[in-house]
């Protein structure tokens, strides 16, 4: 994502921008490997990779495209694109399962409740939240600060699943949170321009 808005002229990648961007990959690494007990065995998944990749690819277009359509306010973006996706997995539900998957759920009201709470706090409102902050930050200061999500991982298992978290773990947290806090401080030349609102932004 950074790389990509570096390439494509619309941010520059200074120093400050640097350090954070690599003081939060390690720090990601770090969350990442450090939930690895003693004696679990590492395994390459190679379709777990792929998975991974393909969704990160798809992320970072998400988070530079997002700019192109600034004469869109946020709230309308972003109700547009839930909708397509809505429409999306309604296709590939008939496709696959048969149409009378899509009414299951309003036969069954607590799995229909489930569906709205998770439709409302778990996509719309974080999602149209995400497009707000990537209008405002820039492709790179949005991927240095998303690198946060390992960390917000943990602590919520910590908290729901009382899942130990190691001194590795901590320290990645640490690391990644510093690295946010660097770029944002970061007001070089080039920096100002990433940190405008976009027109139709929120």
């Amino acid at each position: 994502m950074a790389a990509a808005s570096v390439a494509l002229g619309r941010e520059r990648l200074d120093g400050a921008k640097v350090v954070a961007l690599v003081l939060a990959l390690g720090g990601m690494v770090a969350v990442v490997l450090g939930g690895l007990g003693g004696g679990t065995e590492l395994v390459i998944d190679p379709i777990g990779i792929g998975a991974a990749l393909t969704a990160a690819a798809c992320q970072a277009a998400f988070v530079l495209v997002s700019r192109d359509y600034a004469t869109v306010p946020t709230d309308q973006a972003m109700a547009t694109i839930l909708v397509g996706s809505g429409i999306t997995a309604a296709i590939v539900t008939i496709v696959t399962d048969g149409p009378g998957q899509l009414v299951g759920p309003f036969g069954e009201p607590a799995l229909l409740g489930l569906l709205l709470i998770v439709g409302i706090f778990a996509a719309a409102v974080p999602s149209s939240l995400f497009l707000a902050g990537i209008r405002r930050l820039g492709g790179i200061r949005t991927g240095i600060v998303m690198l946060a999500e390992p960390v917000v991982g943990v602590i919520l298992a910590a908290i729901f699943l009382r899942e130990a978290v190691g001194p590795v773990q901590a320290l990645g947290g640490v690391t990644i949170l510093a690295a946010a806090f660097l770029v944002q401080r970061d007001t070089g030349p080039g920096s100002a321009s990433s940190v405008v609102p976009a027109p139709g932004g929120p």
